[in-house]
């Protein structure tokens, strides 16, 4: 049975409870509210925020990657130019200008601290100095100067061994000595400087005191005589007939030295070209590569503005302009997640009037262009695939096809 009492007990324990209670659950609804907004939609769901956490951790940071990424990755860029109906049986490949020149200008080697040389019965001294040459064929009229407030005797200089130098000085300024290039070396080179010997006079010594010493040569900047350009053919070498370079340096006769010209690691010209002319070389077809070539321009002399370089390539046998890219994992997963879309974008130049009609084969799937507007673009999601893809363009009529380019594009 109840008495008062233990109903008043009852009171006093229900109390705490109910403060424990209300703690509780303010502490649930402060989680709910603080927690990350798709774990907290999770947990109002029903499910465990945590429970795969872990497993989905690649998914979460690819997510966060596409949302950092670019809005446009360009993937496919080239100008077909003109195409007619039986393909094309050459291709031109216009590359920018270069210049390219080699500069010469005096520069120090080694400037040394006052030193003093000494000659006599009871005290010696001779100073060595070292200086560095880099590139020893890159080095002309070597020179070393200096000054002697004190002189007394002969003076005697050694250059890696060999004597340069053997006289008297009879004022403090001194003329520049000649470092023969022939006693140069690459690497460390070494001056020695010592007096000549006082004979029989112990009493005395020969002294030099030297000073504002300075090594200085005529030192040529070789890093601009070289440049590179780049075209890219696609797969067809084994269809190549012909190939051509057309150029034209603009350079000064008498001024300028040998201009050699190089495919791919492959010397094609060496001598001095015509300047300001147009100048053509006919090209072997084997030294062309599928994918990338590089052409290189490259003087020992002078300068030159290599201009309106074109290579031309002709076929044994006519086709249509196809283009290979490659669509890695990251940009796969942006199209087939639906956060981004595939873009095919073309350029035409088009008579007034006048429909263009082309076939665009993308990996064996027809994609037709019909259409007189100067540029035409259209999803091409369905018809793309990983890793490799393929794009071939036919025509039923001559059309000259300025760009086409692909893009993976941010949904909108």
């Amino acid at each position: 049975m109840y008495t008062p009492s233990n109903l008043n007990k009852k009171g006093q324990d229900a109390g705490p409870v109910a403060v424990l209670i209300f703690i509780i659950t303010l502490m649930i609804i402060l989680y709910v509210l603080f927690i990350p907004a798709d774990f907290r939609d999770e947990l109002l769901e029903g499910d465990d925020p945590f429970s795969d956490y872990s497993s989905n951790s690649n998914d979460r940071d690819r997510d966060r990657d596409r949302r950092d990424r670019a809005d446009a990755d360009i993937i496919l860029d080239e100008s077909p130019g003109q195409l007619t109906p039986e393909g094309r049986d050459n291709y031109e490949y216009t590359l920018p200008s270069i210049t390219i020149f080699e500069t010469t200008e005096a520069q120090e080697l080694r400037k040394e601290n006052p030193f003093v040389v000494k000659n006599g019965w009871f005290t010696k001294r001779s100073k060595n100095i070292t200086f560095d040459i880099d590139d020893l064929d890159l080095i002309n009229n070597a020179l070393l100067s200096f000054n002697a407030p004190r002189r007394e005797g002969e003076l005697s200089i050694l250059l890696n061994g060999e004597s340069i130098y053997e006289s008297p000085i009879a004022s403090y300024s001194v003329d520049a000595v000649t470092l023969p290039k022939e006693l140069l070396r690459d690497g460390a080179n070494k001056l020695t400087f010592f007096s000549s010997s006082v004979g029989i006079k112990f009493w005395s010594s020969n002294d030099y005191a030297i000073q504002d010493l300075v090594i200085l040569a005529d030192i040529t900047d070789i890093s601009r005589q070289r440049g590179l350009n780049t075209f890219h053919v696609q797969d067809s070498r084994n269809n190549l007939d012909q190939a051509r370079l057309r150029y034209v340096p603009e350079c000064f006769d008498g001024e300028v030295g040998i201009l050699d010209i190089g495919l791919n690691g492959k010397v094609v010209f060496s001598g001095v070209p015509d300047c300001g002319a147009v100048n053509r070389i006919e090209l072997d077809p084997a030294l062309v590569v599928s994918g990338s070539n590089d052409v290189t321009f490259t003087t020992n002399k002078g300068s030159y503005l290599v201009d309106r370089i074109l290579v031309t390539t002709e076929l044994k046998e006519k086709q249509y302009p196809t283009y290979y890219f490659n669509i890695d994992e990251d940009d796969w997963d942006d199209i087939d997640g639906n956060d981004y879309f595939a873009n095919m974008t073309m350029r035409f130049l088009v008579p007034d009037d006048h429909y263009t009609d082309i076939k665009v084969n993308i990996n064996g799937d027809f994609v037709g262009v019909f259409t007189r507007d100067e540029e035409y673009t259209r999803n091409i999601d369905e018809f793309l695939r990983e890793d490799n893809n393929v794009v071939r363009l036919e025509t039923e009529e001559i059309v000259d096809i300025l760009e086409i380019k692909i893009e993976i594009d941010r949904e909108d």
